[in-house]
């Protein structure tokens, strides 16, 4: 651990004599090494080292994803995740990982992908294709990887659709995160993200509220549901159905006696927040709720 710490400082030190491309090389191959180890944490350090040392390390890690050993790659494409962005000219060879037998590096591929982010775009396909995967965190980790690329993979809508049936909740809540990234143009997901809000399971519908939200004006369909989840009390939601409410704008023109009310409500959310939201969808009604809070 010492030995990387102390090339990792080697290398950003103001006129340090030795010379920063060999000091690079010297790390990179130090921890290529440290990767064919058996023992984790050693390996570990060396995705650490890796990942600090950025750019200059992803040729070489491009190479060990080229390897036959399992367990190198899967280390290859750890070290590319925490690259992040710089980790784009590995593509090529993540989005063949993703086709892998070995679920662990579909995983860690996935996130790498992730992790590149917007300039990940090339990869759309090969996450579309990944949706489909036996693995629950491969399918969600695509999903939210599709989401962070953005426009370009508005395609991929569709599919991402029907993950919000998915049987696992953690690639629901991945797909609905993603499909708030498109906005309006995932505003074809809104019947399926009302399904969601009429289900017990919390964490999809904070997911499928975050998602109305994003999607502003297109998610005016489900301006009836998200006033029932203001108007419960027990819903531990409401604050989020109102913050969708107002994206929606003067859409969402029938939630305003809900929202008004709601603000002598000492259950509901915030006071400021109700009003923000009345002022999204009609500046007229701001007077009245400043009477009421008055």
């Amino acid at each position: 651990m010492k030995r990387f710490l102390l090339l990792s400082v080697a290398l950003t030190l103001p006129g340090c004599s030795r010379d920063v491309a060999d000091d690079q090389t010297r790390a990179i191959h130090s921890a290529i090494n440290q990767l064919r180890r058996g023992d984790p944490s050693v390996r570990w350090e060396a995705v650490e080292s890796l990942g600090k040392i950025g750019s200059p390390a992803v040729p070489a890690r491009r190479n060990s994803m080229n390897g036959k050993n399992v367990v190198v790659r899967r280390e290859a494409a750890r070290a590319l995740e925490r690259i992040g962005r710089e980790a784009k000219p590995a593509l090529p060879e993540l989005m063949e990982a993703l086709r892998d037998h070995d679920a662990v590096l579909r995983i860690a591929a996935a996130r790498a992908i992730l992790e590149i982010g917007p300039g990940a775009a090339e990869a759309g396909l090969s996450l579309v294709d990944a949706l489909n995967d036996q693995n629950d965190h491969v399918r969600q980790i695509a999903a939210m990887a599709l989401g962070r690329i953005g426009t370009p993979a508005i395609a991929a809508v569709p599919d991402l659709i029907k993950l919000l049936r998915d049987e696992s909740a953690s690639v629901r809540c991945g797909a609905a995160l993603a499909l708030g990234r498109f906005g309006s143009g995932a505003g074809e997901a809104v019947p399926v993200l009302i399904e969601l809000l009429a289900k017990r399971d919390e964490p999809a519908r904070r997911w499928a509220l975050a998602a109305l939200a994003e999607l502003g004006p297109a998610a005016k369909d489900a301006v009836p549901q998200l006033i029932a989840a203001v108007e419960d009390a027990d819903d531990p939601l409401r604050e989020k159905a109102m913050d969708a409410l107002g994206r929606i704008g003067p859409a969402a023109a029938a939630a305003v006696p809900t929202l008004i009310r709601a603000l002598s409500d000492p259950d509901a959310p915030p006071i400021a927040d109700t009003v923000q939201q009345l002022g999204e969808i009609d500046e007229s009604d701001l007077d009245r709720a400043l009477d009421i809070v008055r």
